[in-house]
């Protein structure tokens, strides 16, 4: 039986890079061309033209909200990320699509989602750049490679669903002029509800809007169960529109995250199984991260599971930094730090260039993971009062973390350059 699955799953891991990897290179080259357009047409409209304005910042908010959708599709299905990453600029995997419908039957529901999302959003988003910008700016030649790359898509999503490609532009475009209406309308309320301030450019007075017209966005498609969501949603944006709050916006946003928090309470992402880890690592760092790693394991099993670990990059990019305090010190995204005082006993601060001085201790290079918990409650006892307690959604994604990590693959969730934004959703950890 286990022979079956394994050979059930890679079989279904074959025919996902097969369908996912052909979509790779027409979806990668329309993002760019279509960005580069964009930008292009953006550096083109006067700074008073607010109409233009206007009509720009909904296309990007369209954009914006597309193009999340895509990502939250891809995060969720093993092994799409490294899929799009290996295809998007290199030549398709092989293999034929003629029984791509057989081939699409075999995936998994998240793999299936992937690759639809990845095929649709560049058909639906020319649409909405048909519909959204002047045709001058459609003759451009980066139009022309954003049209074909759609078309490319198109074609390739049209072997695995039951649509003519004609009855897909039809959807494509009216869905266009859905997206377009809705983020046009919510744009020009929130901006009659602001300010005029002189010394700020147009371009900047727009993107506020275009941000609460992303939720409004949002809220069509949450349908059935999540009904209720998308009234609040639009009852919240439309109150912010025409008020005269200073902090309307601000409280928009609140209300909104904080009532998703209630509604979609947070589940971890699907995984992929990976093997028992026996090898000692050779890298020093890694093999001290995860020392680290292990002590806040230990804390855990010992009942402190409040306690956190905040893994990032250093400035310099040379260093791994893994501070160390507890849930209430913690923003709602799960790791960031709300105050990072190290003097008043709140952090607990590791880097790699300390080495094995772990806290700048000179006893710490001959502890385990075990001896450096039992050290650490007793010389951080705040973060250890305050770590008390169960949490066992976060001691769970721990475990995990301590598995990827034994094979040598680091969490990190800050830097001062762009990290994977897909990737990352595949760690990020539960709210305190």
């Amino acid at each position: 039986m286990d022979d079956e699955n394994t050979s059930a799953d890679g079989t279904r891991s074959s025919a996902f890079e097969t369908l996912l990897g052909k979509l790779a290179p027409p979806a990668s080259c329309f993002r760019t061309a279509a960005d580069e357009l964009l930008a292009t047409y953006a550096a083109s409209v006067p700074e008073g033209d607010v109409q233009a304005r206007g009509r720009l910042a909904s296309v990007r908010a369209v954009f914006e909200v597309l193009w999340a959708r895509v990502a939250a599709a891809v995060g969720v299905a093993d092994g799409a990320t490294g899929v799009l990453r290996a295809y998007a600029e290199a030549s398709p995997p092989g293999g034929s699509l003629r029984d791509a419908p057989d081939i699409f039957e075999t995936l998994s529901d998240e793999q299936q989602t992937a690759v639809v999302a990845v095929a649709v959003t560049p058909v639906w988003l020319w649409a909405v750049l048909e519909a959204g910008v002047p045709r001058l700016v459609l003759v451009q030649p980066n139009a022309g490679a954003a049209r074909t790359a759609a078309e490319e898509a198109l074609a390739l999503h049209c072997l695995i669903g039951s649509r003519a490609p004609d009855e897909e532009r039809a959807v494509a475009k009216s869905l266009a002029t859905q997206f377009l209406a809705t983020a046009t309308a919510t744009i020009d309320a929130v901006s009659a509800s602001l300010p005029v301030q002189r010394s700020r450019p147009t371009s900047l007075a727009t993107l506020l809007p275009r941000r609460v017209a992303a939720l409004d966005l949002v809220a069509m498609e949450l349908v059935g169960p999540n009904a209720k969501m998308a009234e609040l949603v639009r009852a919240r944006v439309a109150e912010a529109a025409v008020s005269s709050d200073p902090e309307r916006f601000k409280e928009l946003w609140q209300g909104v995250v904080a009532e998703a928090a209630a509604r979609f309470p947070w589940t971890p992402p699907p995984m992929a199984a990976r093997r028992v880890s026996r090898e000692l690592l050779s890298d020093e760092i890694l093999r001290r991260a995860v020392r680290l790693i292990s002590m806040v394991h230990h804390l855990h099993r010992a009942g402190y599971q409040r306690i956190r670990l905040s893994p990032g990059i250093a400035p310099s990019g040379c260093y791994w930094r893994g501070p160390v305090t507890f849930a209430g010190n913690v923003e709602a995204d799960g790791f960031s730090i709300r105050e990072f005082d190290v003097e008043g006993g709140l952090v607990a601060p590791y880097t790699s260039g300390q080495g094995a001085r772990y806290f700048d201790w000179p006893d710490a290079q001959a502890m385990d993971a075990r001896a450096l918990a039992e050290a650490f409650l007793e010389r951080f006892h705040l973060i250890a009062r305050r770590g008390e307690g169960r949490d066992w959604a976060y001691a769970g994604w721990l475990t995990d973390v301590l598995g990827r990590a034994e094979l040598g693959d680091l969490p990190a969730f800050y830097a001062d350059y762009p990290l994977d934004e897909v990737e990352m959703g595949k760690w990020m950890p539960p709210p305190p």
